[in-house]
């Protein structure tokens, strides 16, 4: 045990009254605390908040849902990474076309939660380490009609991107040494943009938060994928013992009492040692399917390799594509 480990251990907590108070629960599982008798002064009855509960969370959480996905699918007018690493390409053909979408809120709200952590993650790792020589660095190359902007770039050779995962998804590429395909597509989307069409990126706008790029050229040779694992999901087990198991076993693989930090891991690949250019032909032909189909406004068939049927249940456009099989 270490001294630090030690010292938590003999830490106590002893300097109020203990704590020995009995809660209600609902039919739906919500704790609730017992009533509080007010006294003469306090609150009017009329004027009090209710207090939270789940159900109330998820209602909220569901307009807001609606609201924000709204707003990102009535205003984006561009192809982005997300489409060509991993998004089905009917996806950005029905968002830039503004096909009718009765309800925008996400199928499965947690998402929502998984966002802010990727966005924390992401402000975390880039606020404590400066050896990211540029951040969130924009890339607008309107004659493509696309937008996309890198996590971080290293010197003029490396493009690095910080992803949040799963634990199920922590422990295959720790067991694979590889990156999610996904991941790895879109760091080769990003290599291919700074190296052909850096000119025109330069010369935009850059979006709110982000950079142009500070050099005048690049030649990236390293892709370097930093990844956390922030949780597990409902497919990984059917129980949270097995839950609990399955975070135990992984932390004692990593020496978690050894690394602190045993749920971030970094892959560095090194595109000298493989043909890159398999992998830049099929972010190509999938951009270039997609943009034809925007062009011509022809639907994309269900039979194209690009059409991916996996992802329809979160998919805010699956009532509308249902028409169109």
């Amino acid at each position: 045990m270490s001294s630090y480990d030690a010292i938590l251990n003999n830490l106590q907590f002893n300097d109020g009254p203990e704590v020995n108070i009995q809660s209600s629960e609902t039919s739906t599982g919500v704790l609730q605390a017992e009533p509080i008798k007010e006294k003469e002064e306090g609150i009017p009855e009329e004027e009090k908040l209710p207090l939270f509960t789940i159900e109330n969370f998820i209602s909220k959480l569901k307009k807001k849902s609606h609201q924000s996905n709204k707003a990102y699918h009535q205003n984006s007018y561009n192809i982005n990474a997300y489409d060509i690493a991993s998004q089905c390409a009917r996806v950005p053909f029905f968002r830039i076309k503004d096909y009718p979408v009765v309800d925008y809120s996400s199928s499965w709200l947690p998402l929502s939660m998984r966002g802010v952590i990727g966005t924390s993650v992401h402000d975390f790792i880039q606020s404590v380490d400066n050896i990211f020589t540029e951040t969130e660095v924009c890339l607008k190359i309107p004659s493509l009609q696309i937008s996309v902007r890198t996590d971080a770039l290293i010197n003029d050779d490396t493009v690095v991107e910080i992803k949040s995962c799963t634990y199920s998804d922590y422990d295959t590429i720790l067991k694979s040494n590889s990156p999610r395909n996904s991941d790895f597509y879109q760091a080769v989307f990003y290599k291919y943009l700074l190296e052909n069409h850096l000119a025109e990126a330069k010369t935009q706008q850059p979006s709110r938060n982000g950079v142009l790029p500070a050099r005048d050229e690049y030649k990236i040779r390293y892709i370097q994928l930093i990844y956390l694992c922030h949780e597990l999901i409902s497919s990984d087990s059917t129980t949270i013992s097995e839950d609990v198991k399955f975070s135990i076993e992984l932390k004692r693989k990593l020496e978690s009492k050894r690394n602190p930090f045993w749920f971030i891991t970094s892959l560095t690949i090194d595109l000298a040692t493989i043909d890159v250019t398999i992998y830049e032909n099929y972010i190509l032909d999938k951009y270039k399917t997609i943009k034809q189909s925007i062009d011509s406004n022809v639907i994309i068939p269900m039979n194209n390799r690009f059409i991916d049927t996996k992802g329809c249940y979160f998919c805010v456009y699956k009532k509308v594509c249902e028409k169109y099989r």
